[in-house]
């Protein structure tokens, strides 16, 4: 297990070592900035995933003997996920324009594109990045370092052509679609268990999408020329979300915390 935990480590900081030069040798250092700064953008939207995902290897580890509960408690961690992490990717994707301008100034606005493709992005390192703690969890590091390597190989194929042909662009373009790859560790880890995926993901990505045109339309009907009325706006838009979730959800979310709370506790 740890031989093949390190291989996976080793494979993902090469890659990640290895494709921004490449960029920056085509399009320049600045391109590599603009890269680096859309992911970490998207990176402020996968917040919630960020902290979910903590507690998915301990708990996933700790049920993996009970295919039951390990199945309860996987939708749950990819429920909950989206749930938090969707609505907020959506938000930035609406206000992108505003936020770069106001908080980053217009200097900025070159890597829009990357930005809403680094957003896009984040949908599919979200789902990923659950089946790959998930496989680690019951032991099947040497699945993770397959897949990595296939994904790392992907990635240099899809990013040499695409940079050539779109620029720093093409790296994130090459990310989305390396990402959209995530149904191979969904497969592998429901040759484990039977899970089921998309209950969990579409509901909260149609809330999120709504929630995400109407703050675009408030966008466009209100003037946002400073940070508070981009926060003004965007809270308005995560009322709109909360309001959704309690009309359609609010008892199955209280049950599901509660039951969650008890699984990883």
């Amino acid at each position: 297990f740890g031989l093949n935990y390190q291989a996976n480590s080793l494979i993902g900081a090469l890659n990640g070592a290895v494709v921004p030069g490449f960029v920056g040798a085509v399009s320049g250092e600045r391109a590599v900035g603009l890269v680096t700064w859309a992911g970490g953008i998207r990176q402020a939207g996968l917040a919630p995933f960020d902290v979910i995902e903590k507690i998915i290897f301990p708990a996933a580890s700790r049920a993996q003997d009970n295919k039951k509960l390990l199945k309860t408690l996987i939708e749950k961690m990819i429920k909950i996920s989206c749930m938090f992490s969707f609505p907020i990717l959506a938000l930035i994707f609406a206000l992108a324009p505003s936020i770069v301008s106001i908080i980053y100034t217009s200097a900025w606005m070159e890597g829009l594109t990357a930005l809403y493709l680094s957003l896009i992005q984040g949908i599919f390192i979200l789902l990923g990045g659950v089946f790959i703690d998930v496989l680690l969890a019951i032991g099947r590091a040497d699945s993770v370092r397959n897949i990595s390597l296939f994904w790392a190989v992907l990635q240099w194929i899809l990013t040499v052509p695409l940079v050539l042909l779109w620029g720093f662009n093409g790296v994130v373009l090459a990310g989305v679609i390396v990402s959209a790859t995530f149904f191979i560790p969904f497969v592998q880890v429901r040759r484990y268990v039977s899970i089921a995926l998309w209950p969990y993901v579409v509901p909260y990505l149609f809330y999120s999408t709504l929630m995400g045109i109407a703050v675009f339309l408030s966008g466009k009907l209100l003037v946002i020329d400073s940070v508070w009325e981009l926060l003004f706006v965007g809270g308005l838009g995560a009322m709109l979300y909360g309001t959704i979730l309690l009309i359609f959800e609010r008892k199955e979310i209280l049950q599901d915390i509660t039951r969650l709370r008890d699984i990883t506790m």
